[in-house]
C-alpha cells in the first residue's frame, strides 16, 4: 500500500508511532507480536491506546527508512517520526565538533 500521510518530527517523542485509521483495514495480518515497550501519552498527558507494532518503509523527503512503528488510536497526526528516527536518519541537523 502506498498512502500520503501527514508526518511531524517530534523532538520529544522518542518511538515512532502511526494512527490507526492511516492503515489498511487489515493492518492486524503484520503486527509484530510482543508487548508494548513504551508508555505514549498525547496531547494533555492522556494516555493513547497502543494497538499494536508495524514495520514501515516511509519517504519522508528525500530520505527513505523501514522502521518499526507503534499503531496507536487517536494522536493528533498521522504519523510522528520520534528521535529514534532523528538518531538513524537525520545526521545532517546534529551540530558537529
Amino acid at each position: 500500500m502506498l498512502a500520503l500521510v501527514s508526518a511531524i518530527l517530534d523532538t520529544g517523542a522518542g518511538p515512532e508511532l502511526i494512527r490507526e485509521t492511516v492503515l489498511p483495514e487489515d493492518w492486524e495480518r503484520y503486527r509484530i507480536p510482543g508487548p508494548p515497550a513504551f508508555h505514549i501519552v498525547g496531547v494533555g498527558c492522556r494516555g493513547l491506546l497502543q494497538k499494536g507494532n508495524v514495520t514501515l518503509t516511509v519517504r519522508p523527503g528525500t530520505i527513505k527508512a523501514q522502521a518499526r512503528y507503534i499503531v496507536v488510536e487517536g494522536p493528533s497526526a498521522e504519523l510522528f517520526l520520534g528521535c529514534q528516527c532523528i538518531d538513524r536518519e537525520v545526521q545532517a541537523i546534529l551540530p558537529k565538533e
